[in-house]
């Protein structure tokens, strides 16, 4: 059956009007449910498959579908080992109340940029007597900066009022450094016998060429902020071993699904 001229433009002028009805109703339909509208997330089609090396779109579909993360063989080498002085975990300590030593230690088990990062940390307190209240008095802070397998002393910030420091000196490139902090009374030096040690966190200088082979996969990823992106920067960051960097992406990922970035951001240790 031959169809009319005058059937083919009624069609096309249905058309017309329902793509006109949709432009003008749907921003309408969105404020009226008062959200955003957020499209399901969809496996890798060609499309999206060419817009990510194939390594990245796999390692993005699994972290997505695990809800966790494949994290670099290389962090193995930032974990501290376990001695008597350093029996605890950072990551565990918080938990011991009240928290008497220097803990909290960031960066830690993590990669960096930069080589003067600041490094940081929450102060020890301790009980006054049986009221219950803890110590708020000023303390004194030392960081010790070293190579964790001779144990030599690379960098020392000298005594410290406030529980931050950047090194004055930029640290070397592509080692793994332990840092630890000392905290004291005021009236005595952080190496006194009364010091308190916090435990071990470690931290490594990415080499320049790791930062750029990171530029290029990250400037490699399409320009849309949706969520495959989202955490397909997230990827390429943890596979760097950025792993700070990676929770600030995820805290920022605001397409992704609530229970998957939380998930996610769990699943990356301290």
């Amino acid at each position: 059956m031959v169809e009319e001229p005058r059937d083919r433009a009624h069609r096309g002028r249905r058309r017309l009007l329902l793509a006109a009805f949709l432009v003008v109703a749907t921003p309408a339909v969105t404020a009226l449910l008062g959200t955003k509208l957020v499209a399901p997330w969809k496996p890798l089609d060609e499309r999206t498959a060419t817009a990510l090396p194939a390594a990245l779109a796999q390692a993005v579909n699994a972290a997505r579908e695990l809800q966790r993360f494949n994290l670099p063989p290389a962090l193995t080498d930032l974990r501290p080992e376990p001695t008597d002085s350093n029996a605890v975990e950072p990551s565990a300590i918080s938990a011991i109340e009240p928290v008497s030593l220097p803990h909290d230690l960031s960066p830690s088990l993590t990669a960096v940029r930069e080589q003067t990062p600041v490094l940081r940390w929450s102060r020890g307190l301790d009980p006054i007597g049986d009221s219950g209240a803890l110590d708020e008095l000023p303390q004194l802070f030392e960081v010790l900066v070293s190579d964790p397998v001779s144990g030599r002393q690379l960098a020392s910030s000298g005594p410290l009022t406030e529980s931050s420091w950047r090194p004055r000196a930029p640290l070397e490139r592509g080692r793994v450094l332990s840092w630890r902090v000392l905290q004291s009374g005021s009236g005595e030096a952080p190496d006194s016998g009364d010091a308190r040690l916090s435990p071990e966190a470690r931290l490594r200088v990415l080499t320049e060429t790791e930062i750029a082979e990171l530029e290029r996969r990250l400037g490699r990823l399409p320009p849309v902020d949706d969520a495959r992106n989202q955490l397909a920067r997230a990827v390429v960051l943890v596979e760097a071993g950025l792993l700070d960097e990676a929770r600030q992406q995820l805290r920022r990922a605001d397409a992704l699904e609530p229970q998957l970035r939380q998930s996610l951001l769990e699943s990356l240790p301290r």
